[in-house]
């Protein structure tokens, strides 16, 4: 799904970095309902585009894709040393197989499995050592340290969404080289496209559906078809603006005071009933 497009003619890291922190102040400002905490940024190894992600968002965590991760291996095999079929393919498997290096949830695991690898290939494949090295640490820090950090992050993670998305846009211009007017345009319809779909998930149809922390914006069918044009325009311009960003502070009527937000239901410690006052029963009782 189109997002943020930036269209652009080289792959300098200043021109990645002029993006980037674009990004970075609308997402921390602007936007409902966004985040940085934890966020998760996935990419190829280009070395601009990474240092460029890095340094715009320094707590973010960077998961490259391993299917390029898995091309750059085969290709320097194949140009590179020149190996066999057979080599080739063996290689692949030890590092991006079911039981590969990039398998592996657990630093122990992939250090022995690094370890029996290079000593491998040191002895059998000797000009391909120093080429597994790079790409070994490569695999630690853009795949192993990313999921350790966040359980929820699928083993050998792929961006094949950005290039189906790649793969639209292309069929789009007819595999052409267009002039700038004319491929905005297109890539407007392919937005304007997306927004017809993502209206249709608020009324629980089409191949979207809403994220849990904006169930709140759905509505029944049968609702949604009751409302006027400018009841509908107004109920997605709402969900497009997403969730309001909660604050962390409560401040005073003069502004004086600033202090930090308590739950709504704040408990003493060892509290077991809740803050409001709870319903009594008066029992009568005999007085003797």
């Amino acid at each position: 799904m189109l997002a943020a497009i930036y269209l652009h003619w080289d792959g300098l890291y200043t021109t990645y970095h002029r993006f980037f922190s674009h990004l970075q102040s609308k997402l921390n400002v602007d936007i409902g309902g966004t985040q940085l905490s934890k966020i998760v940024i996935g990419s190829d190894e280009e070395a601009a585009l990474t240092k460029a992600i890095k340094q715009c968002f320094p707590s973010s965590a960077n998961i490259l894709c391993s299917r390029h991760l898995e091309e750059n291996v085969r290709r320097y095999l194949t140009n590179n040393i020149g190996v066999s079929d057979k080599v080739r393919k063996q290689v692949v498997s030890d590092i991006f197989g079911k039981h590969g290096l990039t398998s592996f949830n657990e630093v122990k695991k992939f250090e022995l499995k690094l370890m029996k690898l290079s000593d491998k290939y040191l002895k059998y494949l000797p000009s391909f050592e120093e080429y597994f090295r790079k790409t070994a640490q490569k695999i630690r820090s853009g795949v192993l340290q990313p999921r350790i950090e966040n359980k929820w992050l699928p083993i050998n993670w792929k961006n094949n969404s950005c290039e189906s998305m790649n793969h639209i846009i292309k069929l789009s211009a007819n595999w052409k080289t267009m002039k700038l007017p004319d491929l905005i345009e297109r890539l407007y319809k392919i937005v304007k496209l997306q927004q017809a779909e993502c209206r249709r998930a608020l009324y629980g149809q089409g191949n979207y559906e809403l994220a849990p922390w904006m169930s709140k914006c759905k509505i029944q069918y049968v609702h949604w078809t009751q409302k006027t044009k400018e009841e509908k325009e107004a109920l997605f311009a709402k969900f497009m603006k997403g969730m309001p960003a909660k604050k962390k502070t409560v401040s005073s009527t003069d502004g004086r005071l600033t202090i930090p937000k308590t739950c709504k239901t704040a408990k003493k410690p060892g509290q077991r009933k809740r803050v409001k006052s709870l319903k009594t029963i008066t029992r009568n009782r005999n007085i003797k």
